[in-house]
């Protein structure tokens, strides 16, 4: 159990399950930097999805991960236990090692998402990253049902199976149901080519979207999955306020996008509060706290003008 003051809150995170508990003794929390990101390390992936609001292709590119930026200023400047969330889709960034071991030695904890074949091709390499603590959570976004797919899932550990709300469909619940699995539900972002995919399908999307609205009200759903958790964009997409007592909401949410985290992309050198906001700052060589301020407004009202 790793347990750090963060401003006025008081923080907890068990290593084994990744479950995080906040507690501060005054009414609102305040937390002086941020506990965890979004990064973006890379825009190359195998899958090409119709609906990928990065627009990842097979030719993507790349972070420079040992750049004089991340290594000088980004990496220096994150606080012990900040949690990363990496897109990692294909594995085969030439810098993405040393990151890891950067990150470990900064006792920054590293998660990964990898979509579904890439989980497979380089299964053995994420169970020796996570051996050695370079990685800790692993994220699969799943496409289809797969058997191989399913018994590779006993050879690590922390997973967490992403689906999004409007592409997962009633199949894909039949096919992960009654497995002990850990799901995250995203939203759907309607950018990239998100955008596009939307708006010849946005009937299918809507539909798959109405029955996990529905099927979410049911005790049925949770008993089917060890976990469930929601991103805020799923949240909101499906109404989850709705289904909770406001001390539930309350005890459960864990803030909107930009109170306790960020996203960096660092293939562009852009930071924005989500990955799909409108508006976005370019890193210039700033710091996390910088970054963090400046999404919060902070920076500005020190200056007193427009960032």
């Amino acid at each position: 159990m790793v347990k750090y003051k963060n401003g006025n809150v008081y923080v907890s995170i068990d290593e084994n399950t990744g479950t995080k508990i906040r507690f501060s003794k005054e009414d609102d929390f305040h937390p002086s930097f941020a506990e965890s990101m979004d990064v973006s390390i890379t825009q190359k992936c195998s899958q090409s999805c119709n609906f990928c609001y990065l627009g990842c292709t097979p030719k993507g590119k790349h972070a420079d991960l040992m750049s004089d930026y991340v290594v000088n200023t980004f990496i220096p400047s994150l606080h012990s236990y900040t949690e990363l969330a990496l897109n990692g889709n294909d594995l085969d960034n030439p810098t993405l090692l040393p990151f890891l071991e950067m990150l470990k030695a900064q006792k920054v904890f590293a998660n990964i998402t990898v979509n579904q074949n890439q989980f497979m091709y380089n299964l053995q390499t994420l169970a020796d990253w996570q051996e050695n603590e370079l990685i800790h959570g692993i994220g699969i976004s799943y496409k289809k049902y797969e058997g191989e797919f399913f018994l590779c899932l006993s050879k690590v550990e922390n997973v967490v199976i992403h689906v999004v709300a409007g592409i997962f469909s009633e199949e894909d619940l039949y096919h992960l149901a009654s497995r002990d699995l850990n799901l995250l539900i995203l939203g759907y972002k309607n950018i990239g080519r998100g955008k596009e995919y939307y708006e010849h399908m946005n009937r299918l999307i809507a539909d798959n979207q109405d029955f996990l609205k529905k099927y979410l009200r049911t005790k049925a759903f949770y008993e089917e999955f060890k976990g469930v958790g929601f991103d805020t964009l799923a949240c909101k997409q499906l109404d989850i306020k709705s289904m909770l007592s406001e001390d539930e909401w309350e005890t459960m949410y864990q803030g909107d996008d930009g109170s306790f985290t960020f996203y960096v992309d660092l293939v562009n050198n852009k930071f924005a509060k989500s990955s799909t906001s409108n508006f976005t700052y370019d890193i210039k060589n700033r710091n996390v706290d910088d970054m963090f301020n400046s999404i919060r407004g902070l920076n500005n009202a020190k200056k007193g003008v427009k960032d």
